[in-house]
């Protein structure tokens, strides 16, 4: 079965014909001015009973412009269009300069991060001169050489005094008589083994004989 033809529409701006060649916009600018037209004639018969033909032209002029706007085409333009681009060119200039835009300009500036030396920052102290410098040491000496010989005089007195107290006066040396060395073991008290041995005799011995075989022999002071 072939396929129908379709109609594609065209020319869709153009505007309907109402009478003939004439649409309806046109027929109502025509139907304005010519009644606008008409009244001022009725008016001006009735107020002057003869109307001249000057005036009559004047009368029927807004009738004429009205339908030289609906009717008048030239090179398909209107006479509502001729005068609106009329209008155009004398507010805007007729030679027109076309140039590329120059567009935004935009400047990169690039700086390197540098770090703030706190040592740098501050304030540098003032120079002194020899002579202050060599009077700050002297200063300095003074007030570490007395506090050096107290530290050094007291060791001196504490081995000063136990010195004194463990020598003895040279009268008091004479008056001391030397005492004979004892041995460490009461030869008494030493037996050579028997053939046949002993009963086992305990002799009662005072707590101070016990001790004397233990502890050195001591100095003994006259009375």
């Amino acid at each position: 079965m072939p396929i129908d033809a379709v109609k594609i529409p065209q020319n869709v701006q153009i505007e309907d014909k109402v009478i003939g060649p004439i649409s309806l916009r046109q027929l109502l600018i025509i139907g304005i001015g010519g009644g606008f037209s008409y009244m001022m004639y009725s008016l001006v018969q009735r107020s002057m009973g003869q109307v001249n033909i000057p005036l009559t032209v004047v009368l029927w002029t807004p009738a004429v412009i009205a339908a030289a706007f609906a009717l008048v085409n030239i090179n398909d333009l209107s006479l509502l269009r001729i005068c609106f681009l009329l209008m155009e060119k004398v507010v805007k200039p007729s030679t027109r300069t076309w140039a590329p835009r120059s567009g935004i300009s935009i400047t990169i500036r690039t700086s390197a991060a540098t770090k703030k030396n706190d040592a740098l920052q501050k304030p540098a102290a003032p120079e002194r001169s020899p002579e202050d410098q060599i009077a700050e040491l002297t200063r300095v000496v003074d007030r570490a050489a007395p506090a050096a010989a107290v530290t050094k005089s007291e060791p001196a007195s504490a081995m000063e005094s136990a010195t004194k107290e463990n020598t003895v006066d040279p009268a008091d040396r004479s008056e001391v008589s030397p005492i004979p060395p004892q041995p460490p073991v009461n030869p008494n008290r030493i037996q050579a083994d028997s053939p046949s041995p002993a009963p086992l005799t305990l002799s009662p011995l005072s707590d101070l004989s016990i001790f004397r075989d233990v502890l050195p022999p001591t100095a003994q002071w006259p009375s």
